[in-house]
């Protein structure tokens, strides 16, 4: 088959097109593969659109208590919540309680989603309970392993938007994890 000089030229230019494209696709890919050792950081953050629990890196909002964690911002800014220094810190703190929480039988969502928001404290802690199941995809009554690392992930995501009404990027929960 032998191609004519119009139909040369319009996949030369088709080429051209696809390469000014794919090429800063790539490059930012690259870019941001470099700079995955990093995890978003919103701390005290005036854009109002993000979430509290975002501003504060704290995606779980984790109430202030006397307990330093690893990455915390003191003091705090926040009257009721503690801050991190960066998303990352905040869900080790996250998954740290979760795994504290189910080491102390509380071993089901439904258990940590009672324990973590109860309803006596004004939480609609059913509505809790089923979001952070049908998100994380894990029955609310399944008993869950400390140490399994993709249910516990899925769990901390599922949570978070619960929280914040917004989804958590992934990486920033497994920089947490990583950290443990």
């Amino acid at each position: 088959m032998t191609l004519t000089k119009t139909q040369m030229i319009i996949i030369s230019v088709s080429a051209i097109i696809c390469a000014a494209i794919a090429c800063p696709l790539i490059i930012l890919s690259v870019i941001r593969e470099r700079i995955g050792n990093t995890t978003n950081n919103y701390i005290n953050s005036m854009n109002t659109t993000i979430p509290r629990g975002y501003r504060n890196n704290n995606p779980l909002n984790i109430r202030r208590s006397n307990e330093m964690w690893l990455g915390e911002v003191r003091p705090s800014t926040d009257a009721a919540f503690k801050q991190f220094k960066n998303m990352g810190y905040g869900f080790r703190a996250a998954l740290k309680l979760l795994r504290n929480y189910i080491g102390k039988g509380h071993n089901t969502i439904q258990k940590i989603v009672n324990r973590w928001a109860p309803p006596e404290d004004g939480n609609f802690t059913s509505s809790y309970i089923n979001n952070v199941a049908v998100r994380s995809g894990i029955p609310a009554d399944r008993v869950i392993d400390r140490n399994d690392r993709e249910s516990l992930i899925a769990i901390a995501y599922a949570m978070a938007i619960s929280e914040n009404g917004k989804a958590p990027e992934r990486e920033d929960i497994e920089k947490g994890w990583e950290m443990l």
